[in-house]
Parts: C-alpha cells; structure tokens; sequence
C-alpha cells in the first residue's frame, strides 16, 4: 500500500472547496448552463424525437445533486448527456426514506448496492447503478442516457426506475446481464475514448474549477514544504506599518512564487478574486486536513483491501537490535500465515533468491571459494589507494595526476616506508601465485559470463511493476543463457587456453551446472505459484479448449475457495470469447481491459483472480528502501 501526498492534497482539495461552497464562497459558477437540442439520435422513435425537440433542460449546478434522474425528462439533448457525464452519477449517501412493498412491509435502499461485494470481500463500484433522491427509485444512467430504444426486448423500467427494494439485488444481478445494458456500455465507453464532448461546454464548466483547485495545490504544497523542515509559517501579518518586513515565510514564499507562476500571480493581483485563502486559519485548517487525511487513508486502504500481500524485511540497527518492516515478525511468519490463511502462496524474494544462487554456486568447492577470496584480496589492494583506485578505473597517465595532487602527511618515522614495503609484497604475491595462473582465468572468464546476464536480471526485478509472471519469463531467460554456457563449456576452455600460452601462463574446472541447479531449486515456490495462474494469462487461454479451462479453473477456485466463487468458471469461459481479437498479453492488461470497458461486475470473480496475482510481491526491495 502507498500513501502519496498528491492523494492527501486531494483530499485536502475537496474538503477545502466543500467548506467555501457552505460558506456561499463557492468556487464553482452557480448560473444554470442551458443546453442547446440541436442534435439527433437514431436511436428514437417518432413519438421521442417529439418529446426531444420539445426539451430545453438544464444541468443547474445550484442544486445539491445536479444530475439527479428527477430533475429530467427521459428524453434529453446531446450537450445534456455530456455535461451529466462530466459531472458525474447521481450516487447519494443519506439516510433513505422507508417506502411500503407489495407486503405492506417497510423496506429501504441501501448504499450497499452501489458496489458489488465478491467472495473474497473486494469491492467493485457498479458505476451504472444510481439513485433518484426526487423519485426514491434507483436507476440505469448507462441506459437513460445511451440505450438504444428500438432493440428488441427493451424495457423503459430501468431508466423510469425501480422501487422494488425487496427484490433489488436479484434485480441488479439480472439487469447486468442484459443485452440493453452491455449495448449502452459500449456506446457510453466509446463516446468517452474519442471525446465526443462539447469543448466549449466543457471549458465553461471547469475553467473556474481548475484555477481553485490549481491555488489550492500550490499552497498546499508550500505548507508541505515548510513544514518538512520545521519552518515557522505565520509571521505578523497585518500588524505595523511595515506590513512586507513583518509577514511571516508562508506569504513571502507565495509572493515569491507569484513572480514565476501565473495562477499565484493572478491568485494577488486580480481584485476580483475576494477569496485568497492565505489566512493563518486557512494554513492551520490545511495542515490539519493533511495530517488527519494521512491517518484516513491509511486505515482506508487497509480496511478496504480484502486482498493483500505482505512484503517485509528486517534489519539490525545501531544498537544491534532486529527492526522489522512492514507488518509481522520474521520469525515464523510462514507457518503463522498458513494457519490462518492455508491458501496463502508463499514466495521468497526474488532477488534475494538469485543472489542465494550465485553464493551457493560459489561455495560448491575449495576452488570456487579460493577464487573468490582471490577476488576480495585485489579489490582490497585497489580500494585502499585512490591512485590504485584510478588506474584500475581509468589509466595510468590519470592515477599519475591524482597521484601528483594527493597530500601526505609528514612522517617522523620509517613506519610508512614498511607499510608501502608489505603493500608491495602483498600485491607480487597476488600476482605470481593466484591470478596468474590458467585455473584463475578460467573461472573468471566463466564466471563473468554467468553474472553479467544475472546482474541484469537483479536490477530487472527490482522494478516496482514487476510481476511473478513477467520475473519468471526474466529468470527463464536467464536458465537459457546458462544452459547455453553451459554447453558451449569446450570452447570457452580452448580460448582460456589459447590466452595463457600468449601470456606465458601454464596450463581444469567450473561449475555453470551448479548455478542452472540452485536456480531451478530457489524458484520452485514461485514456479508453484506461476503454474496455478498460468492459464489466467490471456495468451494461454485463447489457447485452451474449453474443457481445459473448465478443468483449471475448477482446480483454481478449490485452492482459492475462500476468495473465489464458482462463478468464475463461466466468467473465464465466457471471456475467452470476448478478448480473443484484443491482443492481450499479460494478467495486467487483462485487467485493465475489463476495468476501462466498465464490464467489472460481469466479470467480477475474473478481476479478484487478477488481483490475487498481480499483489503478489517479487521482491522485498520496497521495504528494504524504508531502513
């Protein structure tokens, strides 16, 4: 989970912009925006496009809820669809009136129905669904405003509204099904990708809106800024004749900026403007809604994600004690979460694990380990010397030039003449009886080949959008290059061979098997965790014959019953179907499709099961970096 200021500023944002509309200092224009009927629709009939013509309504911004269903004509102009769309749905949380049912039983809505809960407890918003303050019936927007009225089977219950609140939720559920909504779906997603939106509408609307919320964000992220280093804001504002010597960091910053940003220099030249929001009040009631909007968020995401993972990682401090981030204590954590939660995979991380490979293989023998020690023996001699340090970085003409501008202290004594003395033997000793020697440079050169592609797969999966699938693809690359070295083993010997007779060097070893075995062990769990998800990729299940897809997905659901019911069988099957032209490569991209085409609670139980995968960490290097 990531808290940003940015989410803290809108919030910031919108609780200030809520108190100045109570206080009737509102930022948005409150004149009604009259919508011209000049344009057609297809979709109506003889009788409609009379009643169209007819209706000249309006979007009145005054009003609590501006695009509540009540306030509107079924029958609305091209221009009023876009400006409801903009604004957005009509999705009020009150205390809904009781209203009797066909049983004389008094029943209510709910702001429940608003979003569908899954198995696994994760919330998808229906975006469709709304709610009529002025007609008490919940309501289709997607249909009212996009559905095509002369298909076959069309029923007006949906956009007139529905009161039936014994029977809503069976309601719903069906309703999402039908051919109207999922046609209305389309043409409102469509609509939305190519912008067919009334520019000039849309400026008159938002111009005022975005230069509020532009002030707003710079002052707030002036406060941020002085805040962060214990900067007093306040000063005497007001008082003395001298007001400019008097005012405190906050106005002077402000005023500073203004000299270099059009908004802030608007924001104190235009009279206007009555409102500044530069008061003492005003930065005391920021900093509070910036500390109390942290702690909300943060006990927000948690409450609400049903569906997590946890990535953590420990580290010794200065006093020699274990300091654990994020959440539990690393001692036992498996076997703690499997009592809980049995079906929770388990995945070590994977950097981690790759560098475990290349240690393993290390250690195997005597030699590898003499190798190595070898190794930390000459970046001893070179990193002791910034000279050395040059020469093995650069040339020698350049640690010559250092050499020249390093200071030495005097010395009174031989004792520094002795140091340089065992520096040399230490460094001839290197030379004559370990570097220079064949087995010396045939591992180096083996080994070289074996870490250069490992390096670049460390730094790969450390990448914060990196999945398990995509770092399996990753370290199977890595296994093939290996592999490959492997079996080219014969001529990197021969070439080895071929460069110590051209140093005069006299002429048996490596082990690039051991590495393919460590890495094939270490990513076992992860392989595990892969496999089950493996037919979720939409590369794979296009693939699959149905009766595959049933049988995975049966075998899936098992593992995560507690989180995914059995309806995602038919989800899966019928999504198949659906994604087979889209060219979708990854869970991820699956994902997104089923998000920005709106079909998220058709295809509720495929979303969670996407969510499983894509939370699973790859690495602790996100914990690691809050040490």
């Amino acid at each position: 989970m990531t808290v940003t200021w940015n989410s803290i500023c809108d919030v910031a944002q919108f609780k200030l912009s809520e108190k100045s509309i109570e206080g009737n200092e509102s930022i948005l224009s409150t004149k009604p925006l009259v919508c011209e009927t000049f344009a057609s629709n297809s979709n109506l009939s003889e009788l409609d496009e009379e009643k169209y013509n007819k209706s000249t309504q309006e979007l009145d911004l005054s009003s609590e809820y501006p695009t509540d269903r009540g306030n509107f004509n079924e029958i609305i102009s091209s221009d009023l669809k876009y400006s409801i769309m903009n604004y957005g749905p009509c999705r009020p949380i009150i205390d809904f009136p009781y209203s009797l049912d066909g049983s004389g039983t008094l029943r209510k809505f709910s702001a429940g129905y608003y979003n569908m809960t899954t198995k696994s407890e994760l919330q998808i918003p229906r975006l469709w669904l709304c709610y009529s303050i002025l007609l008490d019936h919940v309501y289709c927007e997607t249909c009212w405003l996009f559905a095509n009225r002369k298909q076959k089977g069309f029923k007006h219950n949906w956009i007139l509204g529905i009161n039936d609140w014994h029977h809503i939720n069976d309601k719903i559920n069906d309703y999402k099904k039908s051919q109207t909504y999922i046609y209305g779906s389309s043409i409102r997603v469509h609509r939305s990708n190519n912008e067919v939106i009334n520019k000039h509408m849309k400026e008159q609307i938002s111009k005022e809106v975005n230069f509020w919320k532009n002030v707003l964000a710079r002052i707030i992220k002036i406060i941020l800024y002085l805040t962060e280093s214990n900067t007093a804001l306040k000063g005497n504002e007001g008082s003395g004749e001298n007001k400019s010597s008097s005012e405190g960091n906050f106005i002077k910053t402000v005023k500073m900026m203004s000299e270099f940003d059009s908004i802030l220099y608007k924001l104190l030249n235009d009279e206007s403007l009555k409102t500044k929001y530069l008061s003492w009040k005003i930065q005391n009631e920021i900093i509070d809604l910036l500390s109390n909007g942290l702690c909300n968020l943060l006990c927000k995401e948690i409450k609400a994600s049903k569906l997590f993972s946890i990535i953590m990682d420990s580290i010794l401090d200065i006093t020699k004690r274990d300091q654990l981030s994020v959440v539990l204590r690393k001692s036992g954590v498996q076997k703690r979460i499997s009592s809980v939660v049995p079906n929770a995979p388990f995945v070590h991380c994977c950097a981690h694990n790759l560098n475990l490979v290349i240690t393993d293989a290390a250690k195997i023998t005597q030699v590898a380990n003499y190798f190595f020690a070898t190794i930390q023996a000459i970046f001893n001699i070179f990193s002791s010397s910034v000279p050395r340090w040059a020469m093995l970085a650069f040339s020698k003409d350049f640690a010559c030039k250092i050499q020249k501008k390093v200071l030495k202290k005097i010395c009174p004594t031989q004792w520094e003449a002795s140091k340089k003395l065992d520096e040399q033997s230490e460094a001839q000793s290197l030379q004559k009886k370990k570097m220079l020697l064949f087995q010396f440079m045939l591992i180096l050169c083996v080994w070289e080949n074996i870490l250069r592609p490992l390096h670049g797969v460390s730094k790969i999966l450390q990448q914060k959008n990196m999945d398990l699938q995509n770092a399996r693809d990753r370290l199977k690359d890595v296994y093939n290059l290996i592999s490959e070295l492997r079996n080219n083993y014969d001529n990197i010997v021969s070439n080895d061979k071929s460069l110590c007779l051209k140093w005069g060097l006299p002429i048996k070893y490596t082990e690039p098997h051991t590495v393919l075995m460590k890495l094939n062990i270490r990513f076992k769990a992860m392989e595990n965790v892969c496999i089950t998800f493996d037919f979720i990729n939409p590369n794979n299940l296009i693939k699959l014959e149905e009766d595959d897809i049933v049988k995975n997905s049966y075998d899936f659901v098992q593992t995560y019953r507690d989180d995914i019911s059995s309806d995602f069988t038919s989800q899966i099957v019928s999504l198949k179907e659906l994604i087979k032209d889209k060219n979708l490569n990854s869970i991820y991209e699956m994902a997104t499709f089923i998000l920005n085409n709106d079909i998220a609670t058709s295809y509720s139980e495929i979303l969670a099961a996407c969510i499983l995968f894509l939370i699973l960490p790859v690495t602790v290097t996100t914990a690691e970096r809050t040490f």
